[in-house]
């Protein structure tokens, strides 16, 4: 599936390819290649081997053409701006001067190596026109091949409702056994024992990668949502298999987490209850134009880049237990209302700072909650109370 955040993955290779020595890394562009890393993450899964479990298509276009066909899906989709643009750059989750589409397509191009289409149940390889690190390659492309795995197994297929926080829970899931076993044809290539590696700081070194990408980008939310599933998931799925083997993997898909915060806490723990945070009043001639809870991630990037540390932003995501961002459009533009609740104090505070209290953005603390709430034009807020929930 294509996504702006394989540059993780390939964060998290350069981490680990230093380990041992040995054979066995090609470049994927090659059609032997690709059989024989089929191949691979089957033994590592130990897949048996029959129709449905053959190696899936794969194809490979140049990064122009990867390009061309993004720009192409993005038109056809839809030629209106998202919804979402404007909210999210009333509170700085967004440049002023740049779209979730746009910068989606201009991550992808620079960052993908290959990825899993469950629409075309293919693997496409991109060729930047160098000369490929293999050892790199062949773990990105193993990372893919597990996808079309998950996809003929019904692991890809899963409805999910219920926001952004659901939604990073489930594909943290899906992203981290792509790491697990992508990783375990590295381990297997280079002669490494399973146990010879420092996993907790295997994992420690990708996560401060990914949360630095997310802290410099012009996209925080999107990019949050996007990179760091891989090491969130990946260091929950990897537990659950150092702990219990590939069956506890399996279990995962059987009963998934419900929200990021199961991920958090760790494989072998509860996770707190979560609150259900109240809808805000409806500004007068204006109309609801949806909500998402978006989760801890969406508390990381708000405070990536005020934090002065991401590790206070990381702590700050830790102590999330609910929130709900609600859009509103009327006829004096876009307005936003952001509610979360965490459980720190020092948190609470810290998030108030943020943002600068503006006419145009309101900042509270009501009942333990936080409040944030911006409008393109200043004037809704005269007979309008953000804070207030609705009945």
């Amino acid at each position: 599936m294509p996504r702006a955040s394989t540059a993780a993955v390939l964060a998290a290779v350069g981490l680990l390819a230093g380990c041992g020595g040995g054979f066995g890394f090609c470049d994927i562009r090659r059609e032997d290649c690709q059989h024989e890393t089929f191949r691979a993450v089957m033994a590592v899964r130990d897949e048996p081997w029959d129709a449905w479990t053959e190696a899936p298509p794969m194809r490979v276009i140049t990064a122009a053409q990867y390009r061309s066909e993004l720009s192409a899906r993005q038109t056809s989709s839809s030629a209106e701006p998202s919804k979402w643009d404007r909210p999210l750059q009333l509170l700085g989750l967004l440049s002023t001067d740049t779209t979730l589409g746009d910068s989606a397509i201009n991550s992808q191009v620079t960052n993908t190596a290959a990825y899993y289409s469950p629409s075309q149940r293919d693997v496409t390889i991109i060729d930047h026109g160098d000369v490929p690190d293999e050892s790199r390659v062949t773990y990105v492309l193993a990372h893919e091949l597990v996808h079309a795995l998950q996809d003929g197994f019904g692991e890809l297929a899963v409805a999910v409702y219920g926001g952004d926080d659901l939604l990073f829970a489930r594909n943290a899931v899906i992203e981290g056994e792509a790491v697990l076993y992508a990783n375990l044809v590295t381990l297997r290539v280079r002669g490494n024992a399973f146990d010879e590696i420092d996993w907790a700081g295997y994992f420690d070194r990708m996560l401060t990668s990914a949360e630095q990408q997310v802290a410099t980008s012009s996209t925080r939310l999107h990019d949050a949502l996007g990179v760091l599933r891989y090491p969130v998931g990946g260091r929950w799925v990897n537990d659950a298999y150092r702990a219990s083997g590939a069956p506890a993997v399996s279990a995962a898909f059987r009963e998934p987490p419900v929200s990021t915060l199961s991920l958090l806490v760790g494989h072998d723990r509860p996770a707190p209850t979560v609150a259900s945070m109240c809808a805000p009043t409806l500004p007068d001639g204006y109309r609801s134009d949806g909500y998402d809870v978006v989760g801890p991630m969406g508390v990381f990037a708000f405070m990536a880049t005020s934090a002065g540390s991401t590790l206070a932003a990381r702590d700050a995501a830790a102590s999330w237990r609910g929130d709900r961002l609600q859009l509103y459009s009327g006829p004096g533009g876009s307005a936003v209302v952001w509610r979360i609740h965490v459980v720190s104090t020092s948190v609470r505070q810290a998030l108030l700072k943020v943002l600068t209290a503006t006419p145009r953005v309101r900042l509270r603390e009501v009942a333990g909650d936080v409040v944030i709430a911006a409008a393109e034009d200043p004037a809704v807020f005269g007979a309008w109370d953000p804070t207030v929930c609705a009945p």
